[in-house]
């Protein structure tokens, strides 16, 4: 009878910790720029200033994503999101805004740059413990991607999502599943971005061209 309260006080303490762990791993699939000025200047380097859009992604996100991409996809990350929009002079030059993926290695976080028409302007990895991450960041793939919006992405890829469809000799085969989920990240980024912000970045569509940076 003595051990009992003691067996009671780790029972608290085991269920704290896990609460704890749960909540950590929770904040870590909302993934947020670690740096944004960083990242910013990066992408933009011309850049002047740019806004915080603080947007709430709800449960509706999921289902616009179920009928736009052609895949099945993971998304349970509801909750505050931002958006950076960002400006060179009184110009849109585009976004940036971080998601994570699951990845071989555990979660992988990109930070995309997209143009507000909603293209790719380019990407980076802002953690991945994969090894293939340096010939997924090859100025050849990013280029591959560079300007093509939702229905080009989707052309890159197989008919279920899971790999490329077709080879590029600049890529390793062993690469190839980082390359497609880096290339679904992009389709859910646009998605996500205009479903969520669609109202916000209405005024800046008509401006897309100036901010293309091509």
């Amino acid at each position: 009878m003595s051990d009992k309260p003691g067996k009671n006080y780790l029972s608290v303490c085991v269920t704290i910790l896990l609460l704890i762990q749960s909540q950590m791993v929770h904040a870590v699939a909302y993934c947020a720029l670690r740096d944004p000025v960083m990242a910013i200047q990066a992408f933009y380097p011309q850049y002047s200033s740019y806004r915080s859009l603080v947007g709430e992604v709800g449960p509706e996100v999921r289902s616009v994503l179920e009928q736009e991409i052609p895949y099945h996809v993971h998304f349970n990350e509801f909750g505050k999101h931002t958006l950076y929009l960002v400006f060179e002079g009184d110009i849109a030059a585009g976004l940036v805004h971080a998601r994570t993926e699951k990845g071989d290695w555990g979660l992988d976080e990109i930070v995309w740059s997209l143009s507000t028409d909603l293209s790719v302007r380019d990407f980076r990895f802002q953690r991945s413990r994969s090894r293939r991450r340096q010939a997924v960041e090859s100025p050849e793939f990013r280029a591959l991607l560079q300007g093509k919006g939702f229905s080009e992405l989707t052309s890159l890829l197989s008919k279920d999502g899971s790999s490329l469809s077709q080879h590029y000799s600049f890529l390793p085969n062993d690469a190839e599943p980082l390359a497609a989920t880096v290339i679904l990240s992009a389709l859910k980024t646009i998605v996500v971005t205009g479903s969520t912000w669609q109202a916000e970045l209405a005024p800046y569509v008509a401006q897309r061209g100036h901010g293309a940076g091509q």
